[in-house]
């Protein structure tokens, strides 16, 4: 199992990103200055989108994770009510629940792995009957991990080889 809030699992290689500090993200802007496509990578050339990108914003993961870095994430899309007039100089959401699923990943403890067992557990009925705000908890991104994770099935996270 990851260590919550400190691994993630890398958007291009697959692989664990052991550290913060070993982290980026990234997003594009399109025209409109609407942020869309956001990443999480190892911060190595090899991970991350070619500079030339259109687009292409990046930030270190280090200063977005957990709940206290929640106002860092904010500002990169949203000055709020109190800055309004420096609202026009940043981008803004070109989609919501996009920007909900990078959210949880960075600010929920066990979901970034528990994202990669999803769709089996619901296929498997792992969520009949289960109200929305008990499937969006720790506690059950922890049970999806234990039940369809590496560890459940012997395999490995992602079925890489290097863990």
């Amino acid at each position: 199992m990851l260590e919550p809030l400190v691994q993630f699992v890398c958007d291009t290689c697959h692989q664990v990103i052991n550290a913060p500090q070993e982290g980026w993200f990234e997003w594009c802007e399109d025209e409109g200055r609407k942020a869309h496509s956001y990443r999480i990578l190892h911060h190595r050339p090899e991970c991350r989108s070619a500079p030339q990108t259109p687009g292409l914003h990046g930030h270190r993961l280090d200063q977005l994770v957990g709940v206290a870095n929640m106002t860092n994430l904010y500002s990169l899309f949203q000055m709020g009510p109190a800055n309004q007039a420096n609202n026009g100089d940043i981008a803004t959401l070109r989609d919501l629940d996009e920007f909900t699923e990078i959210l949880r990943r960075l600010t929920e403890r066990y979901y970034d792995e528990a994202r990669l067992y999803w769709e089996e557990a619901k296929s498997n009925g792992f969520f009949l009957g289960s109200s929305d705000a008990s499937t969006y908890q720790p506690s059950t991104y922890k049970k999806v991990i234990e039940s369809y994770g590496a560890g459940a099935t012997g395999g490995t996270i992602c079925g890489c080889a290097d863990h």
